[in-house]
Order: structure tokens, then C-alpha cells, then sequence
């Protein structure tokens, strides 16, 4: 929430007199203008300051700065629209965005989160590159370099990912499983509601999770019309 109307702040446009009491409780208006960025929260929230400011504000709550925010939603629909797209832009870009770059891509959601680096040889160099040192690393590195390009490269998008699930959820032959598709329907409002990283590790389970209800399904009907036609 702090985001979006900070996104107003960041474009000198007058708050609500109610607002701007409770932001500048916290940290002078120039100081929030000078650590928004559009597409990560990173800058605002290891700053010491705001982080001092929060701990010593009395409005500093969930009511207060919900309230703050519905207020500046109705003055400022299109700021505060527009800040949540870039927040969850993950979910919905299926093309690259220059302006936003991406934290633990899915290379290091694979190399890290999901095989670990270290046991099979994969060293980060001072860019944080990961480095291949053995024949399992080797393997690895190579499926992730071909992964980044074409087809390969859509695999991993997931407003790309989003879309394909779409398209399955509203067939009519599939109908028969889409309770299991709301829970990933609701995974995904959450998201966009609340995200406000390029982080893909955040949004790494839903294309998981799209792609698994994909393969049951085709399974599952693939199973149906093999038992009619017998």
C-alpha cells in the first residue's frame, strides 16, 4: 500500500491533508519521492530511516495506511493502478521489460532454491553468476542457457503461463477439474494484489502449480476417451 501512494508522491501530486500527515510522520516527502522505484521495494524497505520512522509512528498501522489508501485510490485511480501493474508486472509481461530487472530469474530458482549450487558445482562469481565446476553443473548450466531463448524462454514467462492456464480453465472439457484450477486462480489475485518485487521466486509455485493442473488434466482425459472407446 505504502507503494502506491508513493508512486503519487514520486510524481509531486498533492495528498489528501490526512495522508500526508501520516507519511510525513514517518520520513519527509523528498525521502519517499527518492527511494520509489516502480518494480521493487527493495530501496524503501532496507532504507534506516523509513525503517526507524515506521518503528516510531503512531499511524503506522494496517487501518491507518489502508484508509490513506483508499482515499488517494479515488483521486488518483490511474497512479495507484499503475503502481500495482509494475508490482506484479511478473504476472502479466509475457515480454521483456527493460525497465525491469529481474531478481532470482528461474536460473536461480533451479540452481539455487531447487538443486542448491554448492553440491553440484555451481560457484556464483563476484556478479553473481554461477560458475560450472563439474559434469552435473555442466548439465545443468546447459539446460538453463537453452531454456532462455525462444520457445524455451516462454516456458518459463509466467503472464505467458497464466494465459495457456486460461485458456485450458474456460474448455468445456476441463470443467470437471476447475476447483483445483480456483486455488491457482486465487494464488494469482493474491499476487497481483500484494507483490511488489521482480522477485521470481515468489511467483515461481504458481507456474508450477499451472503447469502440473495442465498435465493432470490432459492425463485425465486422454484416460476418459481411451475408456469410451473401448
Amino acid at each position: 500500500m505504502y507503494k502506491g501512494i508513493e508512486n503519487i508522491i514520486a510524481h509531486d501530486l498533492p495528498l489528501a491533508e490526512k495522508t500526508e500527515l501520516y507519511f510525513t510522520e514517518v520520513m519527509p516527502l523528498e525521502k519517499w519521492k527518492e527511494l520509489y522505484r516502480p518494480y521493487d521495494a527493495d530501496k524503501l524497505g532496507f532504507d534506516e530511516e523509513y525503517k526507524t520512522g515506521i518503528s516510531n509512528s503512531e499511524h503506522a498501522t494496517v487501518p491507518d495506511i489502508l484508509s490513506c489508501y483508499l482515499i488517494e485510490l479515488f483521486r488518483y485511480p490511474s497512479y495507484i493502478i499503475m503502481d500495482r501493474l509494475n508490482g506484479a508486472d511478473l504476472l502479466w509481461d509475457v515480454a521483456d521489460n527493460p525497465r525491469n530487472p529481474i531478481f532470482y530469474g528461474h536460473d536461480g530458482v533451479m540452481t539455487f532454491y531447487m538443486v542448491g549450487p554448492s553440491e553440484f558445482g555451481l560457484i556464483p562469481d563476484e556478479n553473481g553468476n554461477y560458475q560450472s565446476k563439474n559434469i552435473f553443473s555442466n548439465f545443468i548450466r546447459s539446460y538453463i542457457e537453452i531454456s532462455k531463448n525462444g520457445i524455451g524462454k516462454l516456458i518459463w514467462n509466467i503472464g505467458f503461463s497464466i494465459i495457456i492456464f486460461l485458456i485450458f480453465f474456460i474448455q468445456k472439457e476441463y470443467k470437471s477439474y476447475r476447483f483445483v484450477g480456483i486455488a491457482i486462480i486465487g494464488r494469482i489475485i493474491t499476487w497481483a494484489l500484494l507483490l511488489r518485487w521482480a522477485h521470481y521466486r515468489y511467483v515461481f509455485s504458481i507456474l508450477a502449480m499451472i503447469y502440473l493442473w495442465i498435465i493432470i488434466n490432459l492425463i485425465l482425459e486422454r484416460n476418459k476417451r481411451l475408456q469410451k472407446e473401448d
